[in-house]
């Protein structure tokens, strides 16, 4: 960790339920990159009151998550396409008071769609309705797929995703058709009680 002096920026996370997961990260690629920033995490409970802050007291950036990633849209000075393809941020950038905001999930996407070369007529499968589901199909829906379809068991969120890009949506993977692009957006697979389990059958490897 950088000892701290007058010219470190401060980043921060404002988040429901702050982690040290992204706190280290970004503070172990800072101290790598040899950037003058530290980064904390934050909640609270007005978040008109903290985005002031972060303009009035020259924060420099801000990562946003839930329940945070809609409620500062009316907050910022501008929106990048990818939040407003969206209707969703994840991350503000202060320049001098201008709060610009952006989906850097949605980016993601869009990049490694384009730098993989990966053919619009392919067909995808994407397994998930939350927030991330909805920058990822936002993204590949953006970059001309057009056979696309949401597997999502919750009919609510799974339908709504689905509906909202023109996508079909199917409730259980036995009713998914063959796909040329599968997309896990789910903690199938990551660390906890599902990190065995797989987010497709084999049979579609």
């Amino acid at each position: 960790m950088p000892i701290l002096h007058k010219d470190m920026r401060l980043c921060i996370s404002l988040a429901g339920r702050p982690s040290n997961i992204g706190t280290r990260f970004h503070n172990f690629l800072y101290d790598e990159l040899g950037l003058p920033f530290v980064y904390k995490a934050f909640t609270t409970s007005d978040i008109e009151g903290a985005i002031a802050g972060v303009r009035a007291l020259g924060i420099r950036g801000c990562s946003v998550s839930m329940p945070f990633k809609e409620a500062v849209i009316p907050l910022v000075d501008s929106m990048e396409p990818s939040a407003t393809a969206i209707d969703s941020v994840n991350t503000i950038v202060n320049d001098d008071g201008v709060l610009t905001a952006s989906n850097t999930d949605y980016e993601a996407v869009a990049r490694l769609l384009a730098d993989h070369a990966v053919d619009p007529a392919s067909s995808v499968l994407v397994r998930g309705s939350g927030g991330m589901a909805k920058a990822v199909v936002a993204a590949i829906r953006d970059a001309g797929f057009e056979d696309l379809t949401v597997l999502a068991r919750n009919p609510t969120t799974g339908r709504s995703l689905a509906d909202r890009y023109g996508a079909a949506w199917v409730p259980e993977e036995a009713d998914a058709p063959p796909a040329d692009l599968l997309v896990n957006v789910t903690p199938l697979g990551m660390d906890g009680p599902d990190a065995e389990r797989l987010a497709f059958d084999r049979g579609r490897v």
